[in-house]
Formats: C-alpha cells, structure tokens, sequence
C-alpha cells in the first residue's frame, strides 16, 4: 500500500463571485508529488523531475527538492533551490507569494525579473507589491520606470514617494511635496493640502482629520470604502457635509459612538440627549453602547432605540448591575435586563434586597419571590422553587461534597436545612432530588458555599467595562 503524505501548506483559488476558496497543496505519494485538490487525484498535476525524498513545502505555492524549486507544480527554470528565499509581498486568503530570489536570480511569483539584482534585493514593506534593488524598483514584479531606487519608499495605503515625488498607485500626485507629508488614514497630507487618491480635495490641511474608516467585509477579508472626516468647516462622510454638527468639538465617545457640545450620536445620527445630563456606558464585551440621561435610554447599534419606550424602562434607576461571559445585566427598579450581543431583553426578576443567589464567569442567578433567572450566554431559564426554605437557601457549583450527595457535578443545586434541588443540565431547571439531608450535612454543605463573596465577584465583574 502507498504511503501518501499531504503537505500542509494549502493555496487558495476563488471561485464564483462569493467567497468560496478552492484549496490546492503538494501530496507526496510513493516516490511522486502532486500539486493539486487534496482527495481529487483526477486534478493533481505530477511535478517534474522531482526527488520526492528530498521534497519538502515552503509554503503554499512554493516547494523544492536537491535539484529544483516549484512554484504552483511546475519547476521555476534557472533556480537554485540551495540559496533560494521566499521574501513574499502579496498577501492572499491563507499566506503570502510574490518576490523570492537566489543566488543568481530574483523572481515574481515563478518568473524571473530580468536584470534584477539578487545581492541587493529587498522586498518593501506598509504597500504590498513593491521591492527594489540597488539599481530599479519593481511593482508586482515590473520595473518601475520613473522610480528612484535610492531614495524610494512606501508610505502606506498605496502611498509611495522618491526624491522626486510622491506616487499612489504608481501615479504621482500633481502638488504633494515628498519632503513634507502625513498619512492620515487614506487621505495624505502635504505642501499645505490634502489629498485622496491622486486627487486634490477641498479640506483644510490645517484641521483636517479621519474620525472613522468603514469597511465592507465578507469571508474572504475586508476592504475599505469611505470614512468620515472633518476640519474647520463641517463634519463630512463620503465627502457629504453632515449638516448641524459644530466640528470644532465633534469627537469620538468610543464604540461608534460621537460628540459635540450640544449632542451624542450613533454614527451620524443625532440623539436628542444634551451631554451634561447623560451618562455613558462603553460596553467591551459588546458592539454596542447604551446611553441614558433623566429622561431617555438609548441602545446604540446598527439601529438606535429608546429603550424608555419600548421596555417602559425607568432611567433613574437604570443601571448596569454585572457583567457575565460577554453579557451585560443591568437592573432599575423595577426589573432585571440582559443586553447581549444584539439586544437587550427584560427579564421576569424584580429586584429585592438580595436578588443575588449566585455569580461567576459563567453564570447568574437571581431571584425574587419564589422565582428564579438561570442567565448564560445560551439565555435565560425560569424556575418555580416553591417550597424552598428561603431563609436557609443556598446555591453551590462545582462542588465535590454536593456532587458525593446528589451527583450534582459542575450543573450545581440548590440547598435549604430540609432538601437539596438538583439543577437538570439541559434546561437550567432545578427539582427536588430524593435524597433528604440531615442537619450535620446541611451545615457541612454551607462551607462550600460563601454566599458573602457573590457581591465581591459582582462588583469584580464590573471591572471589565469604562464607564463614564
């Protein structure tokens, strides 16, 4: 039986419109490798003149043996596999390819770059595509004729300059002066103007700057489309004047979020909330930000609500109460609330004096009357625990002395002086298990359980959001 061995180094191809890579790689077989789709052998191409003992992958489009280098299967003529380096410059779906060179030669993809020099070859970094030598510099592989070896360099997002100006993509910008710039974002900065692209915009050098870049992304990676900018005159997004923001105090909040000293906004939608009377909270667990004053909440996502309105929320007393594997629980005074990645709901808990029954990185309970909140992130479960004496009860997890009793393990239970009530894994409810406990084993169970440090670890918990 053959031994056949896949090099796990794997080259996207795209197919259709969407993002749909097809994966190619080397695949030894017996004393052959193949380039090619992994499990189609219909469409593996054998490698010429290959010694598949002494072949080995450099990443997913380059591989060599003693005698030859390969480049997508197919051996790369003149090549020294002894002194040959992958230098990248181009970055694809699952690795870089682009610029390599040996002793001898400097390459493009699998082709030689005639007349490059291979002792002074240096790929360039911040712009992909570009590499030079002491003599040219080189753009996906081809002489740049205008460049200047010398004194060349990238900039960034497309930007490049030399002695003699300053290009992007490859066009020099007509008025840019290469001693004097500032990339601010996609927009470049020089000899008293600013400019995108080639082109000279309208903005004030002086007080120009990017507030936020927005990119259009799927699986296959991202890419940017428009920002939102402003100077003296006005706030702009995709070079549109927003009407009504004063630009001197517009700034960032954080998460989306922005300010001037009249108003907060989503985006560059205005809130009628005045900023001495509000209060923000930036939630890091979240792509989300709630906002309240005296009068309103705000839920700031891809689309602002007023949760005053929708939940009957009182903003008062609205506040955030724990934090727990990414959710954020608030409370006011009439209810309890989880706002996860999406949404904020309300729960059926009405806060008491000691609504807490149990807290860590992974859970709450709360409680009130005979009822009780199981709160993860996979949601919220109910339970009745009538009949629970409320003056002893008590919540453990993880505890080996409660899982000798009851078996209980990591789901956790319920104690009172008279029952244990086990917790079912797959729906959070609790009931009561057969078992009756005897007043010696109710108190050896207390000491598993120090309901005291549940507020510790609430207010612990709180620690991991900026509040303002």
């Amino acid at each position: 039986m053959k031994k056949i061995v896949f090099i796990l180094f794997l080259a996207a191809f795209y197919t259709g419109i969407s993002c749909s890579p097809v994966f190619y790689s080397y695949v030894k077989e017996g004393k052959e490798v193949y380039y090619g789709i992994p499990g189609y052998k219909e469409e593996l191409v054998k490698l010429e003149k290959v010694n598949a003992d002494k072949f080995t992958g450099i990443n997913p489009y380059f591989g060599k043996d003693n005698k030859n280098v390969y480049y997508q299967g197919s051996v790369i003529k003149g090549s020294d596999p002894e002194t040959f380096q992958f230098l990248g410059g181009v970055g694809t779906l699952i690795g870089a390819t682009g610029y390599s060179k040996d002793k001898r030669n400097v390459y493009y993809l699998g082709d030689i770059i005639s007349g490059a020099d291979s002792p002074s070859f240096v790929l360039l970094d911040k712009v992909e595509g570009y590499g030079k030598d002491n003599k040219n510099v080189y753009f996906m592989g081809k002489k740049l004729e205008y460049a200047d070896s010398v004194s060349f360099k990238t900039i960034g997002n497309d930007y490049t300059s030399d002695k003699n100006g300053i290009y992007y993509q490859t066009e020099k910008i007509a008025g840019a002066d290469p001693a004097e710039y500032i990339l601010e974002g996609h927009y470049l900065l020089s000899n008293e103007s600013v400019f995108y692209g080639k082109e000279k915009t309208d903005y004030d050098r002086n007080t120009f700057k990017v507030m936020e870049e927005f990119y259009d992304g799927d699986t296959c990676g991202s890419s940017y489309i428009y920002a939102m900018v402003k100077d003296k005159n006005g706030v702009y997004l995709k070079d549109e004047k927003i009407k009504g923001i004063d630009p001197e105090t517009f700034k960032s909040a954080g998460a989306g979020l922005y300010e001037d000293k009249n108003y907060y906004y989503s985006g560059i939608e205005r809130l009628n909330i005045v900023k001495k009377d509000s209060k923000i909270y930036k939630l890091d667990s979240s792509a989300q930000n709630i906002l309240k004053d005296n009068n309103n909440i705000y839920l700031l996502g891809n689309k602002t609500e007023n949760l005053k309105e929708k939940y009957k929320i009182d903003p008062k007393s609205f506040d955030l109460y724990a934090v727990v594997d990414g959710l954020n629980i608030f409370k006011d005074k009439n209810n309890f609330y989880v706002n996860d990645w999406l949404y904020l709901r309300k729960t059926d808990i009405t806060p008491v004096k000691k609504s807490l029954v149990y807290i860590d990185k992974e859970m709450i309970i709360l409680k009130s009357n005979n009822k009780i909140a199981v709160i993860d992130r996979f949601g919220t479960e109910y339970s009745d625990i009538k009949g629970v004496d409320t003056g002893t009860y008590a919540f453990a997890r993880g505890s080996s002395y409660m899982d000798e009793l009851a078996g209980t393990g990591d789901y956790g239970a319920f104690i009172d002086k008279n029952n244990i009530y086990k917790r079912n894994p797959f729906d959070k409810h609790f009931t009561t298990v057969s078992k009756k406990i005897s007043p010696q084993e109710f108190e050896n169970l207390k000491k598993y359980i120090i309901t005291d440090e549940f507020e510790e670890k609430r207010a612990e918990s709180l620690k991991a959001v900026e509040t303002e």
